[in-house]
């Protein structure tokens, strides 16, 4: 299904039902936004793809809804207002160096996986939530100064070597554990809050403060004060498991 529009779509509250192996492609012909009004536009389909190909922009204050996100060819998918892009499944940005994905203002929840393989990623300057792993093998990450936030179950995080983040959130169901890749550094700028479950192997590094929540198990990674500037290191909400 191709969505080509030579000026704005506008959309709201429309949900598309699509069988097996279905993609929906946005295709800017011109100048005219794909706008998602304050409703959702989006799929009910366990296999629906969402292909962002070159110019794609969207607009609005809705939720732009799919199953899985691809970005492999030459182009930029951009939002310009903040809206909220929910992918129940997983995030790919990958093949191209020219593919460039820009969030500015909306909110990014991924539910599965976020892998980055290649082109450009920039972050939400609001908030961005990863459910699953985090594989970020090549490409740029750019962080916006926003708020990475690891929810969701257990899962994994690999970087080349070390992954910048501004704010960087770990908050995992209770009794769950990111594990960060062996030789691998999750990098906060900003503040790193740890508010629930664990992290395990890999290095947390913090140029700022460090938050710990309640529920925070702990884990066998290595937390590291990297900061040049003086930090806080907030225990003040650590009743449960804090020993100190």
């Amino acid at each position: 299904i191709a969505l080509r529009n030579s000026g704005a779509l506008p959309l709201a509250n429309v949900a598309l039902t699509t069988g097996a192996n279905t993609a929906l492609i946005f295709m800017r012909s011109n100048t005219g936004p794909l706008t998602v009004g304050s409703s959702n536009f989006g799929v009910v389909g366990a296999s629906m793809v969402l292909i962002a190909d070159a110019g794609s922009i969207v607009a609005g204050t809705g939720n732009l809804n799919c199953y899985n996100y691809s970005q492999a060819t030459a182009g930029t998918m951009s939002f310009t207002t903040n809206a909220t892009l929910l992918c129940r499944n997983n995030f790919n940005l990958q093949t191209s160096a020219s593919a460039i994905f820009t969030a500015s203002n909306a909110t990014v929840n991924i539910d599965g996986t976020f892998t980055l393989a290649n082109g450009t990623f920039n972050a939400p300057a609001t908030n961005m939530y990863v459910a699953g792993g985090w594989t970020h093998s090549g490409g740029t990450f750019n962080h916006n100064s926003g708020t990475v936030t690891f929810d969701g179950s257990g899962a994994a995080a690999d970087v080349v070597t070390t992954g910048t983040f501004y704010n960087l959130t770990i908050n995992k169901n209770t009794g769950q554990t990111l594990t960060i890749a062996t030789g691998d550094t999750l990098k906060a700028l900003g503040t790193l809050t740890l508010a629930d479950g664990a992290a395990a192997t890999g290095t947390l590094a913090a140029e700022g403060d460090v938050v710990v929540g309640q529920w925070w198990d702990g884990g066998s990674a290595t937390l590291l004060f990297s900061g040049s500037a003086n930090q806080d290191f907030d225990l003040s909400n650590a009743t449960t498991y804090h020993r100190g």
